[in-house]
């Protein structure tokens, strides 16, 4: 298996790692507007 196609399995493994945190923090309501989210990182933010 070369380099190049080992990272690939890798970052679909992590990306559907992440998918999967995100359906079960839906799943027990733990989910916020994107809006809301944004506007507090932007807040935290020195410009």
């Amino acid at each position: 298996m070369s380099i190049e196609k080992y990272e690939r399995i890798v970052g679909k493994f992590k990306l559907y790692k992440l998918l999967d945190e995100g359906m079960k923090a839906l799943k027990k309501q733990k989910v916020r507007p994107f809006r809301e989210a944004l506007a507090d990182i932007e807040k935290g933010i020195p410009e």
